[in-house]
C-alpha cells in the first residue's frame, strides 16, 4: 500500500489530469477515487491540496468546453452519440432535455453527482446556447463542489 501511494504522490499531476480526462471522455476510470486519494494525500501533508484543486478543476473545465462545444455544433448527433450506449437512447437523450429545461444552466452545479447527466449537461449547454462564460461560472462550481 505504500507504494501506491509513493507512485501517486510522485505523480500527482499526469494522475489526475489522465483519470479526470478519462471520465470525461466517457472511459470507465475511476476518477472519483482518484481524487479522493489525492484528496487524502493533501490531507496528510504529502501533497498540495491547491494544487490537487486548481489540477481537477481546470481539467474538469477544459474538457467540458470540449463538450459544449460539441453540443454546440453537433446538437443533436451529439445527444444521440453520448445516449447511443444507453438501453433506450431516446429516453435517456428526452430525460436530459427535460432535466436541462426545468433547470437551465443550474443543471452543470448537480451534473457531476447523475450518472449519464454527467455526460450530457455540457453538450445540453452547448445546444441551448449557454454563453461560454456563464458556462464556464456553473462548470467551474459543479467542477469545484
Amino acid at each position: 500500500m505504500h507504494d501506491i501511494l509513493q507512485y501517486l504522490a510522485r505523480h500527482e499531476s499526469w494522475l489526475l489530469i489522465g483519470a479526470v480526462l478519462g471520465r470525461q471522455s466517457c472511459l470507465p476510470i475511476p476518477a472519483n477515487l482518484v481524487l479522493i486519494a489525492a484528496g487524502a494525500l493533501a490531507h496528510s501533508g504529502h501533497l498540495s491540496l491547491p494544487t490537487v484543486l486548481f489540477l481537477s478543476v481546470l481539467t474538469f473545465l477544459l474538457a467540458g468546453l470540449a463538450w459544449y462545444d460539441a453540443g454546440r455544433r453537433f446538437s443533436e448527433r451529439m445527444l444521440h452519440f453520448v445516449c447511443g450506449h444507453t438501453g433506450n437512447p431516446e429516453s435517456c437523450a428526452g430525460r436530459a432535455i427535460a432535466a436541462f429545461s426545468e433547470r437551465g444552466v443550474r443543471t452543470l452545479l448537480l451534473s457531476r453527482f447523475v450518472i449519464g447527466l454527467d455526460a450530457l449537461a455540457a453538450p445540453l449547454a452547448g445546444r441551448y446556447g449557454v454563453s461560454v462564460l456563464k458556462f464556464m461560472a456553473f462548470d467551474g462550481l459543479g467542477a469545484g463542489a
